[in-house]
């Protein structure tokens, strides 16, 4: 998931544009739909962030589709615990087992549906982002709203390495299963284990050489990356 968003936020065909306007668009529409009180408006904002995602950006629906997916699915798992209550007062679904009688109330679907949608239209706005901006632009803006520079240079390390340590482990679990490392059960927990201590040990490694190659160009605790040019 993450190369997939990584790739279409530099071949969508927003890449160019202001990260500025698209911060700011993101965040309006984050913040309009956690502090909406009706499920209408970040229900709007979903739509509208898809329709620029799809037709402006010019990202595969089934893409949108499938990244809002995921979220999805945890939100509506965790909005029924939401819906349900152990003696809802007016039940719109009501179970008797035993002494209790569980069920799902009016008042909580309604909560439910509210929590749903707020944090659905959140995500796509995010989504709009992160679609939209390459990565360096992202921290590129944080750094002109004046974020902390540790911020900036943890997100920018954090950035690299996780594609660092997809790639190490991609290589180790290759390497496995040539060798019949996930055959069976017991293999499997085996490889695993070794896997985990193997990134574990190769990540101090890689750190210590990205300390090691930083102090030889003359770190002195501050990242300086030029800003990205862009297609006018």
């Amino acid at each position: 998931m993450l190369y997939t968003i990584d790739q279409w936020a530099w071949a969508n065909k927003l890449r160019d544009k202001s990260p500025t306007g698209k911060g700011l668009a993101a965040l309006a529409g984050l913040l309009a739909s956690l502090l909406s009180p009706t499920p209408w408006l970040p229900g709007l904002i979903t739509l509208l962030s898809g329709a620029l995602i799809v037709f402006a950006a010019r990202v595969p629906l089934s893409i949108f589709v499938k990244l809002l997916t995921v979220p999805g699915l945890f939100l509506f798992t965790g909005c029924i615990t939401v819906a349900f209550s152990p003696s809802p007062l007016d039940p719109v679904a009501q179970v008797t087992i035993g002494p209790y009688t569980p069920g799902i109330s009016a008042a909580g679907l309604e909560q439910a549906g509210i929590l749903f949608f707020r944090s659905l239209g959140a995500t796509a706005s995010l989504y709009f982002l992160v679609l939209t901006t390459p990565m360096v632009d992202v921290i590129e803006l944080a750094a002109r709203l004046r974020t902390p520079k540790i911020v900036t240079e943890l997100m920018l390390l954090i950035y690299r390495f996780i594609f660092v340590l997809m790639e190490t482990t991609q290589a180790i679990v290759v390497a496995q299963e040539s060798r019949l490392g996930y055959s069976t059960k017991a293999n499997s927990l085996r490889s695993l284990g070794i896997l985990a201590a193997n990134l574990f040990v190769r990540s101090l490694i890689r750190s210590r050489e990205l300390y090691i190659a930083l102090s030889a160009r003359g770190y002195e605790e501050e990242l300086r990356v030029l800003p990205r040019a862009r297609t006018p």
